[in-house]
């Protein structure tokens, strides 16, 4: 990584920076791309960004935190910057403008198209560590009277901006859900089929204002890939995959250990957790065992 490293901010320098950069990070995925990213200098940073393929840029983004999205958007050539917004899953845009500071993410509210700034207000106003608060709207939706070829094409024309092709929603007029269709069940039925011959009529789903370990229960339960996520009414408020929940599971699965071991759970990862939070939350029990020990140590002595 050291070497690509070096050959990236030569390249980064050089008049023809786009090419050099796309050749020089064609092996490598996303993932590497941002800890390669977070290795360079903030300038080099937001023209890494600037050069880098949308697509790829956008995957980038999604694994750094919402400061650092926020300052390569806010210092990077506005159109562009308004292109990876705009590009960003849903849920990832609705994690950014809840993580920075209002007057930040009002500018940023301001480069999205209106109707999908509409969609992004409605996301953020479920409750955190709600399924709602997880949603993604870059799903695949269709109609039940489509035929198997229209809804292939269909994905063929909108899939490259889903985050997730998996199933296909197929939604009433109204926009509630009435079944979920596999891609598989697609590829094997007929091109003349009707959705309406495919689908159940019984659908799995999580309500939005349901905790988010419902929806992490119910996707391990049924195997699924990704799961619905509807309101009161049962109109479709988004998708959530599996991607997005394994850090749910992850913390879910930490702060239950954290209790079994007795102490209260850190509200995020260790290492990041400020020095005076630990304090905080482990010195009640580092007390309580110095007591009892302090107590044990005496009745040995005692019987000793």
């Amino acid at each position: 990584m050291h070497n690509v490293l070096g050959e990236l901010r030569s390249a980064l320098s050089a008049p023809n920076s786009s090419e050099l950069v796309v050749e020089i990070i064609s092996p490598l995925q996303p993932y590497d791309l941002a800890q390669l990213l977070l290795e360079l200098e903030p300038k080099e940073q937001v023209q890494f960004i600037e050069v880098l393929p949308l697509d790829t840029a956008v995957e980038v983004l999604e694994y750094l935190e919402p400061d650092v999205q926020y300052r390569l958007l806010h210092h990077a050539n506005e159109e562009r910057a308004k292109e990876l917004l705009e590009a960003l899953p849903s849920d990832t845009t609705v994690d950014l403008l809840l993580a920075i500071h209002p007057n930040q993410a009002r500018v940023l509210r301001g480069w999205l198209p209106e109707e999908y700034g509409r969609v992004i207000d409605n996301l953020m106003t479920f409750p955190e560590n709600t399924a709602g608060s997880l949603a993604t709207v870059d799903y695949v939706a269709a109609r039940a009277g489509w035929t198997v070829e229209q809804t292939l094409a269909h994905i063929r024309k909108v899939g490259e901006d889903a985050e997730f092709i998996s199933y296909v929603y197929v939604l009433n007029p109204r926009g509630q859900l009435v079944d979920v269709v596999s891609i598989k069940e697609l590829i094997l039925a007929s091109p003349e089929t009707k959705l309406s011959e495919l689908v159940s009529k019984n659908p799995i789903f999580v309500r939005a204002d349901s905790d988010q370990e419902e929806a992490a229960r119910l996707l391990s339960q049924y195997d699924f890939l990704a799961i619905p996520v509807v309101d009161a009414d049962n109109r479709m408020v988004g998708i959530i995959s599996v991607d997005d929940l394994v850090d749910v599971i992850q913390d879910e699965a930490t702060e239950d250990i954290q209790k079994l071991g007795g102490s209260e759970p850190l509200p995020e990862a260790y290492l990041k957790t400020p020095v005076g939070t630990i304090f905080r939350k482990r010195i009640w029990w580092l007390l309580l065992l110095f007591l009892a020990q302090g107590i044990t140590g005496s009745i040995m002595q005692r019987y000793s």
